[in-house]
């Protein structure tokens, strides 16, 4: 069998293909698993001589072949003149950033793993928390969002798990707005966007207030100046 598995976004790519993994040790309780990188010429040789070699006890053996663009001609026809797509007892995984575009049709399974939409990040920061077994809320969820530009999901869930741990050594299960501003570096910076909300809800003591917050903690004045003016002209 044939499973795709590429995108831009490394680290949940990588996250999505270790849970294959596990899904595939669970549902077989004999299995060999191998893993090679393409772009090492001794791994992707191995690779190769590997397809050629069948079990001789009919135990299925899961294949990772990681950088597979590499050598994406050899790859290919490897795949296609010893039937790894139709071999039920070998199964191979190709990870890269690339997509396999001619065997999509041949494949069981596609894993697509590109960079997060601003409207994706927050649902998969829930979800993220929810498996270290913490909640985000509504204004945690937030500010994470926000320190989130550019949206780089290595370093986010970096963060989380360091946010879930600080919150359980607390007794707690739920992170807090302190707790980012504590331990997320990027969250410092954070209040300037207290001031441009209250700025564009108008709210005339709230901005002032903010505003005082930014000059006394040092915050640029051009700094501050341009996020007013980018506030009025998204009003």
């Amino acid at each position: 069998m044939l499973i795709l598995a590429y995108g831009a976004d490394t680290f949940r790519l990588k996250s999505a293909v270790n849970n294959l993994v596990d899904e595939f040790k669970k549902s077989h309780s004999k299995m060999t698993v191998v893993s090679f990188d393409g772009s090492i010429d001794r791994d992707r040789d191995n690779f190769l001589e590997s397809c050629k070699t069948l079990s001789f006890f009919n135990e299925p053996t899961l294949y990772i072949l990681r950088e597979a663009s590499s050598a994406l001609e050899q790859i290919e026809s490897a795949i296609t003149t010893w039937h790894i797509d139709k071999d039920n007892l070998r199964t191979l995984i190709t990870v890269d950033r690339r997509p396999f575009k001619n065997f999509s049709k041949k494949a069981v399974k596609t894993i697509v793993c590109e960079p997060l939409s601003e409207r994706e990040l927050p649902v998969w920061l829930k979800e993220l928390a929810a498996g270290y077994g913490v909640v985000l809320e509504s204004k945690v969820l937030r500010q994470l969002t926000r320190v989130a530009v550019p949206i780089d999901s290595w370093r986010l869930a970096g963060s989380v798990a360091q946010l879930a741990n600080y919150a359980f050594a607390k007794g707690r299960q739920n992170i807090t707005e302190n707790d980012v501003s504590l331990l997320v570096p990027e969250a410092s910076h954070l209040s300037i966007f207290e001031m441009t909300d209250a700025v564009s809800d108008k709210n005339k003591t709230k901005a002032v207030i903010e505003l005082a917050k930014q000059i006394d903690s040092g915050a640029d004045p051009f700094f501050v100046h341009a996020m007013i003016v980018r506030q009025f002209r998204n009003m």
